[in-house]
């Protein structure tokens, strides 16, 4: 009785195999299961199972057929199981609408004709919607088009595949005017792009490997979307180019919790420098990305470029070949917080171009190659929350004809500066700790940079804060500057500070305060303590203009007109004479030899012509008209107007004034109600003696002036 119960039970279980196989009903096949039960599938082709064959046919004359069974809700499916298959080529290799191509994980579809085509696509002219492309690996074998292709198609999900070898110019995945949906994707070894998105097209990528593509590992372009995001978790690396690249007006990425890593491996030229970045912004396409790991990478981490726009937050940037991040030509960083930027072998962050960028809070700049910050070419940056920039190689922030605005910043243990602005530009720093940077704690340097530092603490630095070349302060104020190896403030080499009041300057190992060549309009209010030194003033006698009525005049000018009188008063000193003596070639500079008018007459002085000079009806400048006209120019240059007026009220500081029965000319400094105060040469009608700072009464006055202004 049991031998007939075995004999029965294994009669049964051969039956139910034959059954099985003979309807190709492959139950151990896990994709196919997957599919096959859902209720709206009206038709299900199956791929013989047949291995190392051409299946094109089988699989042309299935799409065909579809059409006849998916239309309305009706879906049909499309399954070949595991093994590897052959594709040539045929134009109808097109799946439809409300369609499934499902294949097995291990199934592999391999391209053997080099033509035109992809191994599957969508066409364009169809509108297809609701596809799903489920499972296996589609290589082109360097043949062919791309892997996969979906052209004009709605709804359209493709998950669990490997696309790969697409041919040279041809990408992984090319999606064009589309909605896509990708989970679970890898794509490699392309010879263009892993994935390439153009045609306005919207796509969703998750949990996938995009790497050791030729060109970029994601394209996008042409107004196209990318939503990497939502806790996303795709591995972008390996790329001969960037891992990613958006270009084009209305182009979008959105980047959330993806690992992108090692990219540019074999770099090319473009545009903005060489190409290898992790990701690439450009052309005024704008990113948003959040959380990502972007990571040794050749070139910059992200690299943006041409009037494109990107918000930045709480990634970590570090270990890539130039900057952390680098934006350019007129680019916009709409928010930027939260950041790790690090061990970067260049800047941490560089703005260049006419870039303006505004910083959110907690940004952590450190272990930097070169400058944690670095502006230049008319960018601007504004921090106004807690940002900390540590132990860069060169300066915690570096300002080249650039504008810094910054509060709640701690810049520390930089190997140069912590702040450096040069050549041109405005920093206005205040309420910040700028500390144990190797050289100065601020450094501002060149005759068109304005400076402001308040409220700060500048303690352990070689300097604390220095202004020099020509530059410009309105304020240091309100500052605690202690314990610098040198001084605490130093100001030299034709520099004009406005103030320097309320500041706690004390215990710096040289001087408190020290001022050479320049001048400070106000000093008051200081607490000085333990500084090695006393302050010292050398050579800093100038001449300027009370800063009261700077109402009266555009924002700015009078500190600027006081910084180009203090550069005047030392190119042409008090007591030196505006001549050109024992020399019979004339100049515009100065001798320490008198002339003899009564002797010589006009033989040895300078002679100038400028627009000052012809208002007064000269043919030419010399002496008094010629040193006023000389110092006009310098302050207005030589392309404005001068015009002639005779009112005192309308006097404005800059102007001339003819006296002394129209025989001498004085350069207006200084303007009160009852007096001038006025540069000049030749006073003294002999010698073209130089004079700084004489007053003249309004009474004395008669005459009329050249005013410069508009």
């Amino acid at each position: 009785m049991k031998k007939k119960i075995r004999i029965s039970i294994v009669a049964f279980m051969f039956a139910f195999a034959f059954f099985i196989l003979s309807n190709k009903v492959y139950a151990t096949n896990t994709n196919y299961n997957k599919y096959v039960k859902n209720s709206n599938i009206k038709k299900v082709y199956m791929v013989e199972e047949n291995p190392s064959t051409d299946i094109t046919k089988q699989l042309v004359s299935y799409m065909k057929d579809s059409v006849n069974y998916n239309n309305g809700k009706n879906y049909v499916m499309i399954y070949v199981p595991s093994g590897k298959y052959y594709i040539s080529d045929d134009n109808n290799l097109v799946l439809h609408s409300n369609t499934y191509f499902v294949m097995e994980d291990d199934t592999t579809l391999v391209k053997t004709s080099n033509t035109d085509k992809s191994i599957i696509r969508t066409r364009a002219s169809e509108n297809a919607t609701n596809l799903t492309i489920y499972g296996g690996i589609y290589n082109c074998n360097g043949n062919g088009k791309h892997a996969i292709e979906i052209a004009t198609a709605q709804n359209v999900t493709i998950e669990n595949i490997t696309a790969q070898n697409a041919s040279t110019n041809k990408n992984g995945l090319n999606i064009s005017n589309s909605k896509v949906t990708m989970k679970n994707i890898e794509t490699s070894y392309n010879q263009k792009n892993g994935v390439y998105i153009t045609g306005g097209s919207i796509v969703t990528m998750k949990n996938s490997d995009i790497y050791n593509n030729s060109k970029y590992g994601i394209y996008i372009t042409d107004s196209s979307i990318l939503k990497a995001n939502d806790n996303a978790k795709n591995n972008i690396y390996g790329n001969n180019l960037s891992g990613v690249c958006a270009n084009g007006t209305n182009t979008e990425i959105y980047l959330h919790k993806n690992v992108i890593y090692n990219n540019g491996k074999h770099v090319e030229s473009g545009a903005d420098g060489d190409i290898g970045h992790g990701v690439w912004v450009i052309n005024g396409a704008y990113a948003n990305i959040t959380n990502n790991v972007i990571k040794s990478n050749s070139q910059c981490g992200i690299a943006v470029y041409n009037i494109s726009r990107v918000k930045i937050n709480k990634n970590t940037i570090t270990g890539n070949g130039k900057h952390g991040i680098r934006i350019k030509k007129k680019s916009t960083i709409k928010s930027l917080s939260e950041n790790i930027i690090s061990n970067n072998s260049s800047n941490g962050i560089l703005l260049a171009n006419g870039v303006e960028a505004s910083f959110g809070a907690n940004n952590r700049i450190e272990n930097n190659k070169k400058n944690g910050i670095s502006l230049s070419e008319n960018s601007s940056v504004i921090i106004l929350n807690a940002t900390y920039i540590y132990s860069n190689g060169e300066n915690g922030i570096y300002s080249k004809n650039s504008n810094i605005k910054a509060k709640n910043v701690q810049i520390k243990c930089n190997i140069k500066y912590g702040v450096f602005i040069e050549k041109s530009g405005d920093l206005d720093i205040w309420k910040s700790v700028i500390t144990e940077n190797e050289n100065y704690g601020i450094n501002v340097s060149g005759d068109n940079v304005t400076a402001k530092v308040s409220n700060n603490i500048i303690s352990f630095n070689k300097m604390g804060v220095v202004i020099k070349n020509c530059a410009k302060a309105t304020e240091i104020k309100k500052n605690t500057i202690n314990s610098n190896d040198e001084n605490g403030i130093m100001i030299k080499a034709s520099t004009y500070v406005q103030s320097i009041t309320n500041n706690s300057i004390t215990n710096n190992k040289s001087y408190g305060i020290v001022v050479y060549d320049s001048a400070v309009g106000k000093i008051s209010g200081n607490i000085y303590s333990n500084n090695s030194k006393k302050n010292e003033h050398k050579n800093c006698e100038f001449i300027t203009a009370s800063m009261d009525s700077a109402g009266q005049y555009p924002e700015g000018w009078l500190l600027e007109f006081n910084q180009t009188l203090v550069e005047l008063q030392l190119k042409f000193p008090k007591g030196a004479y505006w001549n050109h003596s024992g020399s019979d070639i004339n100049s515009t500079g100065i001798t320490y030899t008198p002339c003899n008018h009564y002797i010589f007459g006009e033989k040895y002085c300078n002679k100038y012509n400028g627009k000052s000079t012809l208002a007064c009806g000269f043919t030419y400048g010399t002496q008094c008209a010629g040193f006023a006209s000389v110092l006009s120019d310098t302050v207005f240059g030589t392309d404005s107007n001068a015009n002639k007026f005779y009112n005192y009220d309308d006097i404005k500081i800059g102007d001339q004034a003819r006296i002394n029965n129209n025989s001498h000319t004085v350069f207006i400094i200084d303007k009160t109600d009852e007096y001038v105060v006025v540069a000049e040469c030749n006073a003294d009608y002999k010698t073209c003696i130089i004079n700084w700072g004489r007053k003249i009464p309004r009474s004395e006055l008669a005459g009329f002036y050249i005013t410069r202004s508009e």
